[in-house]
């Protein structure tokens, strides 16, 4: 049973399918059960103390056998470079000493998504492959941006943006904050 769920998660990872571990259960529930039909003297009426649960201890032996392990698809996680980001915080914080900047006035700014389509972030592949290359993620989604300094004296307000896609036009809607004017309505002026 295990050899052909081995098959099928590399068939899947062939295809570029999401492969989770919900999903691997399931199957392997589906292929036990399969097997289990066509083997002689065995029914699925008859009571046997033997059925296969397919628990996360199972899994995670599973992975061990065949080498199995989970990556990321798509994001900023599965394309950064951990040693040059550890090399430029380093060098950012000379810098912060030697030009003489104090927390108040150093910012960062960072944006987040939420992703009302979006498939699952990490899928299992076979030992042999290190990343699975060429997938993006779904772009509906409701953006976030925030931003502090390094005191957390000022914070700015949250920012948010939503693209929506419309059906059969396709078209794309940026929305700014309430309080921002959108370029078609007219700004009303005073007198």
């Amino acid at each position: 049973m295990e050899r052909l769920l081995a098959i099928w998660i590399k068939d899947r990872q062939v295809k570029g399918d999401v492969t989770t571990q919900d999903i691997i259960c399931h199957k392997a529930k589906i292929i036990y059960e399969d097997l289990k039909k066509n083997i002689p003297g065995s029914s699925s009426n008859q009571d046997n103390k033997e059925d296969f649960k397919a628990s996360r201890g199972w899994f995670f032996r599973f992975k061990k056998r065949y080498g199995i392990h989970s990556v990321n698809m798509h994001g900023e996680a599965g394309s950064a470079d951990k040693k040059e980001a550890e090399k430029f915080s380093i060098n950012f914080q000379k810098f912060i000493m030697d030009e003489g900047y104090c927390p108040q006035q150093v910012f960062n700014a960072d944006e987040t998504g939420l992703f009302w389509k979006r498939m699952p972030s990490r899928t299992f592949i076979t030992k042999e492959e290190k990343k699975l290359p060429g997938h993006k993620a779904m772009k509906d989604r409701l953006t976030l941006m925030i931003s502090s300094n390094a005191s957390e004296t000022s914070r700015s307000n949250l920012y948010w943006f939503i693209t929506l896609k419309i059906q059969e036009f396709l078209r794309k809607i940026t929305l700014l904050s309430p309080n921002c004017p959108s370029i078609g309505s007219p700004i009303k002026k005073p007198g």
